[in-house]
């Protein structure tokens, strides 16, 4: 199916997609820019993830808001997202419960 969604919206091999569920969704509190990927020691054994803000070093007067390890912004985002599902387990289990129906229907 996702291939054929692929075909639909066109060749998306030669475009440059950033593959983060986290690009330009992260806001800048100080000024409003999005957060972009950047890759830290990317040929070594210290390789990181980060996202910062993508006008942190374009301008004299710098943002102050710090980068965040990309495992430290889905901690976040988890987090976020099981405070707002309170009731987790129940969603869990009936997704589960759709899941093995529509495998018994095919």
């Amino acid at each position: 199916m996702v291939q054929e969604e692929f075909e639909k919206r066109g060749n998306l091999k030669n475009k440059n997609i950033n593959k983060s569920v986290f690009a330009n969704k992260v806001i800048c509190g100080d000024c409003g820019s999005v957060y972009t990927t950047k890759t830290w020691h990317s040929t070594s054994k210290y390789k990181r993830i980060i996202f910062q803000c993508s006008n942190k070093y374009k301008n004299k007067v710098r943002c102050s808001t710090p980068h965040f390890y990309e495992v430290e912004l889905k901690e976040i985002t988890l987090n976020a997202i099981n405070d707002l599902i309170k009731d987790k387990d129940s969603i869990i289990e009936n997704c589960n419960l759709i899941i093995k129906q529509s495998s018994t229907k095919r």
